[in-house]
């Protein structure tokens, strides 16, 4: 219950994030990588023949669950191909890696007579007590080997990536990369445990895989799912709080904006794309470059109001509202210099627009 709570949240989450970014193929990838998952569970899968018919032989469901399965790892691998960079003959090999596995353990199911798929193949997860049936053996090697392999790929994709991503990401690529390892050693343990079965030892190593391997499944899962959603989390809490600061900076900037478009209507840039709240970017810079041109315009009636660039904008209100006021009157200028008005201390754009809401706020409380 647990896992499907979890892949539930970070379907519906990453779902969301897919909306507001519907070309990024990375994001798909996630997408399809945690649906597989979740659609992959055989609870899932059986609820879902029960809606429409009569379940099938217990061999088509575990088919179908560790083909889900793989094709999720292959997801994964393409979202951290498509993050880094990597080069899509790259994915296209490792699409026919899939294929080939798919194949594989299609025909090893196929291969055990009809009368015998219905028992050879335990739903619950844990491994058959005899291997030497015709394609179980290497059913669970084909899926085992592949998850292996993709588990350990991506989890040294997670460490890399994650030494490139900010602290809050960091965890939660390493979160996942534990995870992914968890995965990888109960698929190898599997493995050995198949092969030593398959010569003839049925039953070989139960108390291993009961007490150590299958305890791990859930758990590793769960790490995985939780180490995305926490690097998906922390990346929407650090955009978060820039679109709060560039919200309160937009709302704080009206005032002044206000004034200066009152003056200098043909200094309007193009209008923004959408009015939808979310979607403050271009409204948040349009209104910055809008207010840095109309001072700019503003310089030669600053001059002959006796503003001073060596003191702070803030406090010569009633020059610049002079300022503004004879350019409304059409009056023209007698100096031909201009000032830089609000002028940043350093080069950060964040202080140039502290500086500028700075001055909104005074000139505001001025009238």
């Amino acid at each position: 219950m647990i896992l499907q709570l979890f892949l539930f949240a970070a379907l519906a989450w990453f779902l969301l994030r897919l909306v507001a970014s519907p070309r990024d193929p990375g994001l798909w990838a996630v997408v399809a990588c945690i649906a597989l998952q979740l659609l992959s569970l055989p609870e899932v899968i059986t609820w879902g023949f029960r809606l429409v018919g009569d379940l099938p032989a217990a061999s088509t469901i575990k088919l179908l669950v560790n083909l889900g399965l793989n094709v999720s790892r292959y997801a994964l691998m393409l979202f951290f191909l498509l993050s880094t960079g990597g080069s899509r003959g790259r994915a296209r090999v490792e699409g026919l890696v899939l294929l080939a596995v798919c194949a594989g353990m299609t025909v090893s199911v196929l291969c055990l007579p009809a009368n015998l798929r219905a028992t050879a193949y335990p739903l619950s997860g844990s491994l058959p007590h005899d291997m030497n049936l015709p394609g179980l053996a290497p059913f669970y090697l084909l899926g085992g080997g592949y998850a292996a392999y993709a588990c350990t790929v991506t989890a040294r994709w997670a460490l890399r990536y994650a030494g490139e991503s900010s602290p809050r990401g960091r965890l939660g690529f390493r979160v996942s990369a534990i995870g992914l390892a968890g995965t990888t050693f109960v698929a190898v343990t599997r493995s050995v445990v198949t092969i030593i079965r398959w010569t003839r030892h049925p039953g070989a190593g139960d108390w291993l895989l009961a007490k150590l391997v299958d305890p791990l499944v859930s758990p590793a899962k769960d790490l995985f799912i939780i180490g995305v959603c926490y690097v998906g989390f922390a990346a929407r809490y650090t955009a978060l709080r820039l679109w709060l600061r560039r919200r309160h900076a937009f709302t704080a900037l009206e005032p002044l904006w206000q004034r200066l478009h009152a003056i200098f209507p043909s200094d309007q840039l193009d209008p923004a794309r959408s009015s939808f709240p979310l979607q403050l970017g271009h409204r948040y810079w349009r209104r910055v470059i809008e207010i840095r041109d109309g001072l700019v315009q503003l310089g030669p009636h600053l001059i002959d109001a006796g503003y001073d660039p060596a003191r702070p904008a803030h406090e010569q209100i009633t020059a610049i509202t002079t300022a503004m006021q004879r350019q409304a009157d059409g009056r023209t200028p007698d100096s031909q210099g201009t000032v830089v008005v609000a002028a940043p201390t350093t080069a950060d754009v964040d202080d140039d627009v502290d500086q500028l809401v700075r001055l909104s706020r005074a000139l505001s409380s001025a009238t």
